[in-house]
């Protein structure tokens, strides 16, 4: 048998459960119908996919109370419902016992056997203490240590910029030819800017290139060829439009490098 064949009538019954914000527990009278003792289900409802489930519940006589415990597919069979949970759930002892057991008890659970077993709250909330606390440790050591690798990756990437740049600069001064690759400055590991190299340098050095022609060199200019002090060719990406104007700024850049102590 499913759960969509039970055919009990429903009835209403006080039922601890959680709300939206997922922290707080509210106890409510909830309709629900037995599929076998302490187990009920509330009414089945169909998502947008047409898959149809239904809030699962435990609940015992005594104390007149219960608590959600999961949401099932409607197709669950009722044996391997009551199978997997029987020794955790069947009788209040044994709920009880479940729930000391556990490394972090909710606070569902801790609402529940405060009905059943009062005295049993300090340990479990002593319980709840010391695992929120030991996770907090874990975390906060996660943090550094994603912190210092994080530092390291930027470190090491910003090396990697300083050398390029420092070769760049190299060719400028003494004749080469200077290849406009993307390079990335790092200001974070998740805060980045990506540079072509000519334009780079050329704000490096106070060279006021105009938008458009900082634009050609982002997309269009492949590389510089420098003899004697002097840009003497340029390559393209692509068979696009060349640059009457890279001249003069490549110029420019190449006087500014060259005066430089």
């Amino acid at each position: 048998m499913t759960l969509s064949e039970i055919t009990t009538p429903y009835e209403q019954k006080r039922m601890y459960h959680y709300l939206k914000d997922g922290n707080t527990v509210k106890l409510s009278s909830t309709r629900v119908k037995l599929i076998r003792k302490p187990y009920y289900m509330s009414e089945p409802k169909t998502d947008e996919y047409g898959n149809t489930y239904a809030d699962i519940y435990v609940w015992y006589p005594n104390p007149d109370c219960g608590m959600k415990l999961m949401n099932l597919r409607t197709d669950t069979e009722v044996e391997k419902l009551c199978a997997y949970n029987d020794d955790a759930y069947e009788t209040p002892e044994k709920f009880t016992r479940t729930v000391t057991e556990l490394t972090y008890p909710r606070m569902l659970e801790i609402f529940l056997v405060n009905e059943i077993n009062p005295d049993l709250v300090p340990f479990l909330m002593k319980k709840r203490e010391l695992y929120l606390e030991a996770k907090s440790a874990i975390e906060s050591e996660q943090r550094r240590t994603q912190e210092r690798i994080d530092m390291e990756f930027v470190s090491e990437q910003n090396e990697i910029l300083k050398s390029t740049v420092e070769k760049a600069v190299e060719i400028l001064k003494h004749d080469g030819i200077l290849k406009n690759e993307t390079i990335t400055e790092y200001r974070n590991r998740y805060d980045f800017s990506e540079y072509k190299l000519i334009n780079y340098i050329a704000r490096k050095y106070g060279v006021k290139i105009p938008l458009k022609t900082q634009g050609w060199i982002n997309s269009t200019l492949a590389e510089i060829k420098i003899e004697n002090g002097e840009m003497t060719t340029y390559k393209r990406m692509s068979n696009t439009n060349p640059s009457n104007s890279i001249w003069k700024y490549m110029g420019e850049l190449i006087k500014k490098v060259r005066e430089e102590n």
